[in-house]
């Protein structure tokens, strides 16, 4: 399933160009096709998910060359500048609290 079809939204801080991309949200795929609507394709009760990643997509350069790395240990990589070939690594997990557990490569949410 195209991370497109699932509403995508960016994460920023700032705004305009000063825009740094931090993450991305979006419907829940495991909600959207165990429970989709014919019509419309969405559940009534469709849980949005958001994950942040690093580094973080700075289209304009707004950030210094070297970046510090955050603090977390646990981070998720990100490669592409749009929903159409964004990648995240490694898997995205939300299986714990019973949503989707996947993929996104190249755009592709699997």
């Amino acid at each position: 399933m195209r991370l497109s079809t699932l509403d995508p939204r960016w994460v920023a801080i700032g705004t305009g160009e000063a825009r740094i991309i931090t993450g991305v949200s979006f419907d829940c795929p495991h909600c959207k096709l165990a429970r989709a609507c014919p019509t419309c394709g969405h559940a009534p009760d469709t849980k949005r998910l958001s994950v942040q990643f690093w580094p973080p997509i700075d289209k304009n350069n707004w950030l210094p060359r070297v970046t510090p790395i955050p603090h977390d240990g646990w981070h998720q990589r990100v490669s592409g500048e749009s929903f159409e070939d964004l990648t995240i690594s490694p898997s995205i997990g939300f299986d714990s609290i019973g949503h989707w557990h996947g993929h996104i490569q190249n755009g592709e949410a699997s």
